[in-house]
């Protein structure tokens, strides 16, 4: 069973590893602006190639609550993210700076931001897949 899942989780921590070295310790947020939501993108579809191998293919519904089930699962990923985002800049300065240079959140803003672009981000992956047939 595992099988299935080592190459999404494998991208997954590729990504979220590349992310916090490229805007943390090269400054890649300063010169790129964006490069955050780009991130949000990629990892919201990312969550949602994992939901769909979790759940999606085993759901014997039409396509469109496939695609629901698909994007709300990658969503809920997205929230899971944010809070650990807030508990990291809330806790982690104290208990673990390690944590703290590499996890943060910033304002409300970034964070309703940040949960719309995960969400297009499952969007795009879930209507790419169901409109294959597949």
């Amino acid at each position: 069973m595992f099988k299935k899942f080592a190459l999404p989780l494998f991208v997954s921590a590729l990504l979220v590893v590349a992310a916090a070295v490229s805007i943390n310790d090269w400054g890649l947020a300063h010169r790129i602006s964006y490069i955050d939501k780009i991130y949000h993108f990629l990892g919201g579809a990312l969550a949602a190639w994992l939901v769909d191998l979790y759940v999606g293919r085993g759901i014997s519904a039409n396509k469109l609550k496939r695609f629901l089930i698909i994007v709300a699962g990658a969503c809920f990923v997205g929230v899971a993210w944010e809070i650990v985002e807030w508990l990291s800049s809330a806790y982690a300065p104290r208990f673990s700076p390690f944590l703290a240079h590499y996890m943060g959140i910033g304002t409300l803003e970034d964070t309703l931001g940040d949960l719309v672009i995960d969400s297009l981000g499952a969007s795009l992956y879930g209507a790419t897949r169901l409109s294959r047939g597949k």
